[in-house]
């Protein structure tokens, strides 16, 4: 609640939702009711402005192929549009972005890059040996030295949530090395004569060599094109791919690269309420500030544990220098040579994550939205600080009327992740299927589906709650 101390900024559940403010009824007529993750359970629907629906959904981050849970997501809320198009008839203005600047992007598209300008090099097998080599050594160091950490901090952790967290954390961690241990072995392989070819090691090995060539040469990567390449290809497979499921685009799809004039000036105004500062190059948001006068985590208010979601928001390229607490998150990072760079009054940069949907999504639709829609996963931290810079930015307490969340797509018993790389791509078992090994113990095989099996098989399910794919 405004003016109470944000427990919550420090990573702790707060012990009472955050009030929500019912839209008044502007008309009488047929209303649904609808699933709002702001209050946690089912209210009536009513658009600020009689007929007319402002919906912006959080469309995808494009360094990668568009799976199943994308397909999940993005099939759930198409059926819900119709619904309320068709059967209710609101007219509904829908706007969706697509994240083309990102770290992850950034971090993919140069190694990709890298990658195959050493493959054009020609390396010998001996060479592409060492570099491998060195890099499971690495890559073996980190993962026991972060399994280390994690297992001392869940000993000595005291609150159940959190510990539930950290042993998520931990489970996430070691299917992550599995799969530096796939690749390790044809290193190993190569050792011993078996693979011959430098160039199928380069292929077997990829993740290994790129990382080992991104530490090494990441500073020489400067051309712009190259990360926007990137991301132009995958959000064109994106599009084709909701096409064949039918998917109904946005009435504006937006690009961030396309917004940041629109993103630096949000920014400055955001400084000019004193919800945000600068330091050393970068723009934070300043948490503490903010509670004085806001409620947070309006989503997210009851999870104990969210320090890992706050720091894989920030991104795998942040800095925390000058921040003035570790809950502050960046509107705003200083670019490092080797990442793409705008103009702004605090020097080259790029805007940080959550900035992007609350400046596009206010451009395209206001100061308030009806409904704003993503996965769940995107509780915190984007989707409870796209509401705090929007309410900073306004200066009032409720930018989002209803907030909806699609249920987590499970590949067994793991949440399924671009990150953790255990999914599905949605072509891929369009085309054909696809079987993935989880463990030692478990594996799972889906068989081919059309896109219209695909459809029926997410409207079977609950769309907010989870759906799990297992043996």
């Amino acid at each position: 609640m405004p003016g109470e101390d944000c427990a919550a900024m420090e990573g702790e559940g707060g012990s009472k939702r955050p009030e929500w403010i019912a839209p008044p009824q502007q008309m009488k007529r047929l209303a649904p009711m609808v699933a709002n993750t702001l209050t946690g359970n089912k209210v009536e629907f009513i658009p600020k402005d009689g007929n007319t629906v402002r919906w912006y959904i959080c469309g995808p981050t494009v360094y990668d192929s568009s799976h199943l849970g994308h397909a999940r997501t993005y099939v759930a809320f198409d059926v819900v549009r119709r619904i309320l198009e068709n059967f209710f008839g609101y007219d509904i203005f829908c706007v969706m972005n697509v994240t083309d600047v990102d770290d992850k992007i950034i971090i993919r598209a140069r190694r990709n890059y890298l990658l195959k300008q050493y493959k054009e090099t020609k390396p010998s097998l001996d060479q592409v040996l060492v570099r491998a080599k060195a890099e499971v050594e690495k890559a073996v160091a980190r993962y026991n030295a972060k399994v280390d950490k994690l297992k001392a901090d869940i000993e000595k952790e005291t609150q159940s949530g959190k510990v539930k967290g950290l042993k998520e954390e931990l489970d996430a961690t070691h299917y992550k090395h599995g799969l530096t241990e796939k690749q390790a072995v044809y290193v190993a392989e190569a050792e011993k004569g078996a693979i011959s070819d430098p160039n199928v090691l380069l292929d077997k090995a990829a993740d290994l060599i790129s990382s080992s060539l991104d530490e090494e040469k990441k500073e020489e990567v400067t051309d712009p094109q190259i990360f926007r390449a990137h991301a132009a290809y995958y959000e064109k497979e994106y599009i084709e791919d909701m096409n064949t499921l039918g998917v109904r685009m946005p009435d504006v799809l937006t690009r961030v690269t396309e917004f940041m004039p629109e993103i630096v000036k949000y920014i400055e105004k955001i400084i000019a309420n004193d919800f945000a500062y600068e330091a050393q190059g970068s723009v934070y948001f300043d948490i503490r500030k903010f509670c004085d006068s806001h409620g947070y985590r309006k989503l997210s208010w009851s999870e104990a544990s969210v320090a890992a979601a706050l720091a894989e928001g920030e991104g795998a390229l942040s800095s925390s220098e000058g921040k003035r607490s570790d809950a502050d998150f960046a509107l705003w990072k200083k670019s490092k040579a080797g990442e793409p760079s705008w103009d702004s009054p605090w020097g080259g940069g790029r805007p940080g994550w959550h900035i992007e949907c609350s400046v596009m999504a206010s451009e395209m639709l206001g100061d308030t939205l009806d409904i704003h829609g993503g996965g769940i996963d995107l509780c915190f931290p984007h989707h409870d600080n796209e509401l705090a810079q929007a309410e900073a930015y306004y200066g009032h307490q409720q930018w989002v009327n209803y907030f909806l969340h699609s249920g987590h797509l499970y590949i067994g018993s793991q949440k399924m992740s671009k990150s953790l790389k255990n999914f599905f791509t949605i072509r891929e078992i369009l085309k054909g299927g696809s079987e993935m090994k989880l463990s030692e113990e478990e594996s799972i095989t889906l068989p081919p589906y059309t896109a219209r099996q695909l459809r029926i098989l997410f409207m079977m399910h609950q769309w907010d709650q989870p759906m799990y794919f297992s043996k």
